[in-house]
């Protein structure tokens, strides 16, 4: 399994065009291929939290990590799965904390000069690569990739 997700992004942004360019065609064309949620609902107004309760099994704001009732990580290590997780921030892996397996190409120190994350080009090469040796390896797999581009300033719907 794929998990994608994408800081920040707004759902009205999905399926529209701005400057007369498609905002997201990549992602509406594996959108078009993979299993979609009619409803989905976040736990919290931003991608750590949303995340880390999802991982957890709570709602936020949760009491302490430690007294999570469900534990992803090891449910899916129980079961046999790999877990591994491209992320394009450091504060995505401080989210999955030991549930994943955090790719170890991301290093904060080796970012260019200025730069706090991953472009979405870099996670998408590391996705594929890392897909390919999933798959070749015949395991059954979770692989979440983490996309940071997204962030920008709120400009409305035209």
């Amino acid at each position: 399994m794929l998990l994608v997700i994408v800081d920040s992004l707004r759902a009205d942004r999905i399926g529209k065009l701005r400057s007369g360019r498609p905002v997201a065609p990549r992602l509406e064309a594996l959108a078009d291929q993979s299993t979609q949620f009619v409803s989905a609902y976040a736990s919290f107004p931003g991608t750590s939290e949303s995340v880390r309760a999802m991982v957890e099994g709570t709602y936020w704001p949760r009491a302490d990590r430690r007294d999570a009732p469900l534990d992803l990580g090891a449910i899916l290590e129980n079961a046999g799965v790999a877990r591994r997780a491209i992320i394009a921030h450091k504060n995505l892996g401080t989210a999955l904390g030991d549930s994943f397996e955090l790719d170890a190409r991301y290093v904060e120190e080796r970012l260019p000069e200025g730069k706090k994350a991953r472009t979405s080009a870099l996670v998408a090469r590391a996705t594929l690569d890392a897909l390919r040796r999933m798959v070749l390896g015949h395991e059954r797999f979770v692989l979440a990739s983490h996309f940071y581009d997204p962030h920008a300033h709120y400009v409305t719907n035209e």
